[in-house]
């Protein structure tokens, strides 16, 4: 059974605001080494599915590193964001890129704190 945590609750302080809105564009520049697998998908349903547990955001990294997005509402083919260039492949955002994978460990670590159950 996954252990619950309970979500911070103190409001930040002007001193904490500043602070990651320093460290942020950082975060993004830099290809981060985050626990992820590759070729393997990561999805999380949103908050208001209201019991149907339609509606999930879909992410996978595949083996060359690049990130795929999409949703089980999109309808087409996935969306692909390449490994950036300075990380030796051709993509065009690397932020977004580096966003996407943060998303990933996100999912990663909500779906083991806060698995979601169709019970």
């Amino acid at each position: 059974m996954a252990k619950k945590r309970k979500l911070a609750t103190r409001e930040l302080t002007e001193a904490d605001i500043e602070a990651i809105e320093a460290v942020l564009p950082q975060l993004l520049e830099w290809p981060l080494a985050l626990p992820l697998s590759r070729g393997v998908g990561f999805e999380r349903t949103h908050d208001d599915h209201q019991g149907s547990f339609e509606g999930k955001i879909q992410l996978s990294i595949s083996h060359d590193g690049d990130v795929w997005l999409a949703t089980d509402k999109h309808g087409g083919p996935m969306l692909r964001f390449r490994t950036p260039g300075f990380v030796g492949g051709g993509g065009r955002s690397p932020r977004v890129w580096n966003a996407l994978r943060l998303l990933a460990y996100a999912i990663v670590l909500d779906n083991r704190d806060y698995p979601e159950s169709p019970h």
